[in-house]
This record gives C-alpha cells, structure tokens and sequence, in this order.
C-alpha cells in the first residue's frame, strides 16, 4: 500500500503540493484571525461593554470579513507572491476594510433608523 504522501506526490507536481498545502494554512490562519474577532464581540456584546472608537474600528475591520475573502482569493489566482506586499497590515488592505466595515455600518444605521421611526408611527 502506498502512503498518502507518496500518492499526493506521484498525483501533482510537487509545486502543486506546496501550494496546496499553502491554501490549506493560509486559510486556517485567516479563519482563526476571524474567528477571534467574532469572539471579542461576542464578549463585549454579553459584559454589555461599548468599546472605545479606536478598539471597535481595530476589530470591526476583522469582523467584517473583507480582508479574509480578498486574501484568500489572492491565493487562487496563483499569484503568492503578492501576499507578501498585501498582508493583513498592509496599507490597503487596511483602507479596504475600514470602507467596507463603515458603509456596512452606515447602512446598519439606516435600516435600524428607518425601522425605529416606523414603529414609534
């Protein structure tokens, strides 16, 4: 019988492999950074604790998930390379995510808003 490894070699190119193995750990590493924001929230939300400014827009920028899909993605067009010019502190990812966490917000406001006025009718 042959091992798993040897299976996996003789199947792909060994480039295939690594690159492979690198979306597997890569993606685990982002979902974690992910995870642990939803995590935080979820504590502030159950000690009913209101974040300063700075502490919200530092993990909100995780929680809404915009930097995990774009790097992710980044991986299957082939080119690795980029990840290391665009990683989770780099400039734009950091502008990115800080537009869509505060256009999520914004709308957020909005409908809660809209719904509020509504019922006081």
């Amino acid at each position: 019988m042959f091992s798993r490894k040897f299976v996996i070699r003789w199947a792909f190119h060994l480039r295939s492999v690594l690159i492979i193995d690198s979306f597997i750990i890569f993606g685990i590493w982002q979902w974690e950074i992910q995870l642990a924001s939803y995590t935080k929230e979820a504590e502030w939300s159950q000690a009913k604790y209101v974040p300063s400014f700075d502490q919200y827009i530092e993990n909100a920028q995780v929680s809404v998930g915009v930097a995990t899909v774009l790097l992710i993605a980044i991986l299957f067009t082939g080119e690795g390379d980029i990840l290391s010019q665009i990683h989770y502190r780099s400039k734009f990812l950091h502008l990115t995510t800080l537009t869509a966490r505060l256009a999520n917000d914004i709308k957020t406001y909005q409908v809660i808003f809209k719904t509020k006025l509504m019922s006081n009718l």
